[in-house]
């Protein structure tokens, strides 16, 4: 039985232990999450609360909603510990730190995933079945104004390194 963890907003840590609940061999040990249940009633999120830190203790992997709910260190920790680790956004990483990372889970034999919302496009499903070369791709024109800099870089980084390698 594999043991989740689930971190992040309670509205879109739902989803999640829905899903999961209905696969066998899986078990959501318990969440840390922030906010308000849209559903007061619902029995979805009948899972026990935990502090950070115990959760990372108990479970055998995290699935993260908000990156920014968890510090580098818990990431390092939590490889060192032999944990999996799913983020369902791009992390506020600097270099080194990714490097650092990297060599943990080298190391470690455990699996980091990041989760790119970009690659959640249905243009990113049709330009990977149909990428031809010369190319030319303009993801900014689509922003009515331009978000900060630093995250959408990293997210247009990911994005076209999943789509062209």
């Amino acid at each position: 039985m594999v043991k989740i963890g689930l971190i992040g907003n309670v509205a879109s840590l739902q989803k999640y232990t829905g899903q999961l609940k209905k696969e066998t061999g899986i078990e959501v040990i318990g969440k840390s999450s922030v906010g308000m249940m849209d559903n007061p009633g619902t029995s979805m999120m009948s899972v026990p609360e935990y502090a950070r830190n115990a959760l990372l203790e108990v479970s055998d992997a995290l699935i993260v909603d908000k990156s920014a709910m968890v510090s580098f260190d818990m990431l390092k920790d939590a490889v060192r510990k032999y944990r999996h680790v799913y983020i369902t956004d791009v992390p506020d990483l600097i270099p080194s730190q990714c490097i650092d990372l990297q060599k943990l889970v080298d190391e470690a034999g455990t699996i980091v995933q990041i989760r790119n919302p970009l690659m959640d496009t249905p243009f990113a499903n049709w330009a990977r079945k149909n990428i031809q070369e010369p190319l030319y791709i303009s993801h900014i024109e689509s922003y009515s104004e331009l978000p900060e800099k630093r995250g959408l870089f990293l997210r247009l980084l990911m994005f076209a390194y999943a789509l062209f390698q």
